[in-house]
């Protein structure tokens, strides 16, 4: 299983990938050193990290027993517990003042649900990247099978929304709903939706119960970023 979290999580490609996002969320200039943190879907920590060097206290949530062995073996301080997002109780969780949900949404059958148990213990707002399906497709869950793949659906069911899906659905719960001025600077995030170079194509929101003056958000709806 160690071989496993290694090759999933650890390959030169994908701590590249984590690193251009870090990269991307430091860009955000997001308001978040010092805050408490929920992290649903945290995996072996890799943005996690980031959230500990801004002096936040992180609440890691994970489904697979096997990866939170491996965080507590390489991390004993770390809070992390066993939490499928999907069945367990939310009502037990800690409410914080943010909450970062990187690549977990689209592991999930049901992101609706998702996003109204990040709403409730959220105080704040929360970070949400996913992949989603292109603009041309129908604007619904999508829900797809997943392999059994440690870095996959931990119930086997994921989902490939839209964005106006995910996004509107944001609108009716939080007061601001905002979009990155800029995708992070990667080959799964597209510049435009309508056709992609990648297979799979990402993106981030943000739904928040304050108002964020930040140079990096939108609060419209981008159709399609800027190629430069």
């Amino acid at each position: 299983m160690i071989d496993e979290i290694q090759s999933q999580f650890f390959a030169p490609d994908i701590l590249e990938f984590n690193n251009k996002r870090i990269i991307n969320i430091e860009n955000l200039l997001l308001p978040i050193s010092g805050k408490t943190i929920l992290e649903p879907g945290c995996g072996p920590g890799l943005i996690s990290k980031y959230f500990y060097n801004n002096n936040c206290k992180v609440f890691p949530l994970e489904g697979r027993k096997e990866i939170v062995s491996f965080v507590k073996e390489n991390n004993p301080s770390s809070n992390i517990i066993t939490f499928d997002l999907e069945n367990d109780n939310w009502d037990n969780l800690p409410t914080c003042d943010i909450s970062i949900a990187y690549g977990i949404l689209y592991h999930l059958s049901d992101p609706l649900k998702f996003i109204d148990n990040l709403f409730k213990k959220t105080n704040e707002f929360c970070v949400i990247e996913t992949v989603v399906s292109l603009d041309t497709a129908e604007d619904n869950n999508n829900v797809v099978i997943e392999n059994n793949c440690i870095n996959q659906a931990l119930n086997k069911l994921g989902c490939r929304p839209t964005r106006k899906h995910i996004w509107n659905y944001l609108i009716s719960k939080f007061t601001y709903v905002y979009m990155p001025l800029k995708q992070t600077e990667h080959s799964q995030f597209p510049k435009q939706f309508k056709i992609s170079e990648d297979y799979i194509a990402r993106c981030i929101f943000i739904g928040s119960k304050v108002k964020l003056d930040i140079p990096t958000l939108s609060l419209s709806f981008i159709t399609e970023y800027y190629t430069s």
